[in-house]
């Protein structure tokens, strides 16, 4: 866990074990300020207790809002003034198209779905094969029942396949993109 987690984790922890730090007889302050979190106790420098942190916290925007935004803005004819702040927005709009893709996995679920397809076509040419060779009279009764039993194995495995792409494919989509990470700074 890199260091900013760690302190957010830190940050709610020590917010809900209590309003007095286990090391001095202070009362821990917590303030939550616009984009900072801080976090102090003890009597002030040099003191055996004294320790805190102020979080300052990443910014994230939504893609799909941001996309449209800049597909209004781009509309309006925009001044040369403003030309700069559409490349500001395409580069961002690149950056977070990038983090979602990855965040949600697009190439990972276009690659089962692929394989499933795949399957899924070889699966019924060996079904359809199977039911045309259990129309061939010449076969025993236990040959067609052991196709038989292939041809529902191989429904079940396809059945098998289609609940784990479906399962992968129903998580939610996180259109969220980190545009400014965050940072942590000790106060002592």
């Amino acid at each position: 866990m890199d260091e900013y987690s760690e302190a957010l984790n830190r940050y709610y922890s020590e917010k809900n074990s209590g309003k007095k730090c286990k090391g001095c007889k202070n009362h821990k302050v917590f303030q939550e300020k616009d984009d900072t979190l801080s976090f102090s106790c003890g009597d002030g420098p040099g003191s055996q207790c004294s320790e805190g942190f102020k979080i300052s916290l990443a910014k994230y925007i939504n893609y799909k809002d941001t996309l449209h935004e800049y597909s209004e803005f781009v509309k309006k004819d925009p001044t040369e003034s403003e030309e700069k702040e559409i490349k500001d927005l395409q580069e961002i709009l690149a950056l977070s198209k990038k983090q979602i893709t990855e965040k949600n996995q697009f190439s990972l679920k276009k690659k089962k779905i692929i394989e499933y397809e795949d399957l899924k076509i070889n699966t019924k040419i060996e079904q359809t094969k199977i039911l045309h060779d259990l129309t061939n009279d010449q076969l025993s009764d236990s040959d067609k029942d052991g196709l038989l039993k292939r041809y529902f194995s191989l429904h079940t495995v396809l059945n098998d396949n289609y609940k784990s792409l479906a399962e992968l494919c129903d998580s939610p989509i996180n259109n969220y993109a980190e545009v400014d990470k965050g940072s942590v700074q000790s106060i002592s």
